[in-house]
């Protein structure tokens, strides 16, 4: 989110605009507050309160920062200390009485960012620790939350290579346990990172490791066979899961999984593959040959002048995301129907296969 500093928080900050319009509020001179102007009626009698509920959103975008930026804690402290230097001390109501503004609110926002801080801060070393212990420590939700969810199970394919406290953080975000999860990591990773991967997903009987690990390289076929392991292990699962979602490790979810259980219910057993006709920047990206390079310290694609041969049974190429929310009879089509497994061979030595793979199959005119 580039750099982070208490100046950059407090821009656009809605303590500067108490009065909604108009010019800001001078912190030197006492504020009048109208409650005869219904417009700017207060939601509730006691000023002071209506001030922390206007102001409580930037606490929510603050819980929000921490969760998914661990070092966001000292800029934003910074930020509320600028934030009460702006505001007010003091407005007036109708009554002519003082109302005191600060009255403990920065302190209370401050309060709540550092306790959030803390219950959200996961326990990323697991010690001594048992997996009954870790669970518990951390919150994960151990039972369905709702008869809709328990009854519409979801497939995650995590593809990873670096950061478990990222990948940490993600997983306990989506975890359910009428869910099931497939993680791939990188062959290529680093062994502790392996070993921490391995455990954590061993507290979990609806996690597992890919029962094969691809050396990825970016933008090469590899990529792509991470994920069809995972959806030919995910179909072996006893898990009678609905839909499949792949993600990679620094990905964070933005709905809960009744929000995305209740999406996918009512996309009626269609995909979600964003995609577009190949613009021309992109062509060469089928047109030519594309090869992995993969060494000890570092890997590539290595771009040719071979031209490839069209694609097989005629098919149209489109390009669009390689992350998509696709269906259980898709996943099966994926890997069993003679033009998906003629395609894969096809995209072997194609640049980023993995970004034309699943949209150009979902727009099979017979699917």
């Amino acid at each position: 989110m580039g750099q982070m500093t208490a100046e950059r928080l407090a821009e656009g900050n809605p303590l500067d605009q108490l009065g909604r319009k108009g010019p800001k509020p001078n912190p030197k001179e006492p504020m009048t507050f109208s409650t005869t102007n219904r417009k700017r009626k207060p939601k509730n009698q006691l000023l002071g309160f209506t001030v922390v509920q206007d102001y409580a959103e930037p606490a929510k975008i603050a819980m929000l920062m921490l969760v998914t930026v661990p070092d966001a804690l000292e800029p934003l402290l910074a930020a509320f200390s600028l934030f009460e230097r702006r505001l007010p001390e003091s407005v007036w109501g109708q009554d002519g009485r003082k109302v005191q503004l600060l009255g403990g609110t920065c302190q209370h926002l401050r309060w709540l960012v550092c306790m959030s801080w803390k219950e959200n801060t996961l326990k990323t070393s697991f010690g001594e620790s048992s997996c009954t212990e870790y669970i518990t420590q951390n919150h994960y939700i151990t039972r369905a939350l709702s008869a809709e969810e328990a009854a519409f199970p979801v497939a995650y394919v995590m593809t990873l290579h670096k950061e478990f406290e990222t990948f940490e953080r993600l997983f306990r975000a989506v975890y359910m346990p009428q869910n099931v999860y497939c993680i791939h990591v990188d062959a290529k990773a680093p062994a502790p990172f392996q070993q921490a991967v391995r455990r954590l997903v061993g507290c979990f009987p609806n996690a597992f490791l890919a029962s094969w690990a691809e050396r990825v390289v970016y933008g090469g076929i590899s990529r792509l066979r991470a994920d069809l392991h995972c959806m030919r292990d995910l179909l072996a699962s006893a898990v009678p899961w609905r839909y499949l979602l792949n993600t990679c490790g620094q990905d964070f979810p933005l709905k809960t999984n009744r929000e995305i259980v209740r999406l996918l219910k009512g996309l009626g057993g269609k995909n979600v593959t964003p995609g577009v006709l190949p613009p021309p920047h992109i062509t060469a990206r089928t047109k030519y040959v594309h090869k992995e390079q993969l060494y000890s310290l570092f890997s590539f694609m290595l771009w040719t002048f071979v031209r490839k041969a069209p694609p097989p049974h005629n098919i149209t190429i489109y390009f669009g995301s390689a992350y998509v929310a696709v269906t259980r009879p898709f996943v099966e089509f994926v890997l069993h129907d003679q033009r998906a497994i003629d395609l894969l061979a096809w995209s072997e030595d194609t640049y980023s296969p993995d970004e034309h793979f699943w949209v150009t199959l979902n727009r099979i005119p017979i699917l």
